[in-house]
Parts: C-alpha cells; structure tokens; sequence
C-alpha cells in the first residue's frame, strides 16, 4: 500500500482550489481514493465536506482572529491552526486512509493538499520569523511528514490574478490587499526554498485556463508518478 500526497500552492485566484477539484474528479474515475485537505492557513470547520470535519476551533478561528490587532499575536494564532492542520494531516495520513485503502482493496491512494510548505514559509518571512523547516511547526521535522510527493507551484502575474478577483466578494478588499502587498514576499518564499522541497516543486503557468493546467498537472504526474495516472 502507499499512500501519495500532491500539494497545490500558490496566492489568491491561481486556481488552486479548482486544480485539487479537478485532479481528485480524476482519481476517482480511476477509481483511486483520495481526499482534499487544507496544508495550511485555515478551513471553515462547518463539516461540509469530508475533508472538513466540524470543529468548534475552526469556525471561531476567523472571529479570534479579527479580535487581535497585535501583529505577534496573529501571527502565533495562525501557528497554532498551522500546527492543527499538521496534526489532522498525520491523523489521516497514519489511521484514516490506511483504512479507506484497505477497505476498498485499493493499492495506492492520495492526500491532496490546498496550499503547502510555500505557504507555510511565506508567513514567517512577512512575520520576520527564521525560515527553517524545523521552526515552521511545534515540533522539529515534523515538515518531514507534510512534505508531499510533488508540489505544484501555480504561479501567475500580480494583475491576472487581481484582474480574478471578484468585486461582489465579502473579501474583495482583503485578498486585494493581500495580492497588492504579499505578492513578492510568496515568489520569494516559492523561489527560495530548501532543497529537500524545492526538488519537488514544479511551477506551472496559473494564467492558463483550467483546463490547459490541469492537462499540465496530469503531465507532470506522468514522469514523477506514473502509476497514479496510468491505466
């Protein structure tokens, strides 16, 4: 049995969610298990999916976090959900899945993750934090364990994805601010990663449509890990 897990990163509107959408509507045709969990930043924790269980934590996050004006003490609060999703990652890594794949006689299986170590790293360089793995979470290597098979990098120009926004947004204003003022900070964490993750990352061109990525991402598979999209 092994159990793959494939990343997706990258800022606002780069189509990470649609791309983890897409490629697990793929696995399932091949009937391949597979489950979407965030990597990092934050999930609703309303149980929506299965990928979101409910959790009180979660859906007071924003509140709490709206409450805090001190920059450090933000910046701890988003390490504490960081280190949470880190430990529900390990949960389904080690005890979920393993039995999903043994029930359903299944060889292979896979976590896709929405947003990764890129993420991850671009949050201590805007917080002026170290930037080693080992201070990324509560407990040194720990990064070991998140670290997926393939991490794909869905990068676009500043004005494509500001020109995806949407103005009839709740967040409109928020996720443009982030775009106008975080972008160089996330090329730089993107570009400037260790080797053990950067010598899984792939970069692909996020101003293409849908489509045209998701036949990348399929591509890519194909030479790091053909048996999940072969057959």
């Amino acid at each position: 049995m092994v159990l793959y897990v494939i990343a997706f990163d990258g800022m606002h509107r780069s189509g990470k969610g649609e791309q983890t959408f897409l490629l697990r509507l793929a696995f399932k045709r091949r009937g391949l298990p597979s489950v979407i969990l965030r990597g990092d930043g934050s999930r609703p924790g309303t149980g929506t999916d299965e990928g979101d269980p409910p959790d009180r934590w979660w859906m007071d996050f924003r509140n709490e976090l709206a409450r805090l004006r001190n920059p450090a003490e933000q910046f701890d609060l988003w390490f504490q959900a960081a280190c949470r999703l880190a430990t529900e990652f390990l949960t389904w890594k080690y005890q979920i899945m393993p039995g999903r794949l043994a029930a359903a006689g299944s060889a292979d299986g896979v976590i896709i993750l929405d947003r990764s170590l890129v993420s991850r790293m671009n949050l201590a360089i805007k917080a002026g934090h170290a930037t080693d793995l080992d201070g990324l979470y509560h407990q040194a290597g720990v990064w070991k364990e998140l670290l997926p098979d393939i991490l794909f990098y869905l990068a676009a120009p500043q004005t494509v994805l500001l020109e995806r926004l949407k103005p009839n947004d709740p967040k409109f204003e928020f996720r443009r601010e982030l775009l106008i003022q975080g972008f160089g900070t996330f090329e730089r964490a993107a570009s400037n990663l260790p080797g053990e993750v950067s010598e899984r990352l792939v970069r692909l061109d996020a101003a293409r449509s849908l489509g045209e990525v998701h036949d990348a991402v399929l591509s890519a598979l194909a030479v790091r890990l053909p048996n999940l999209v072969e057959g």
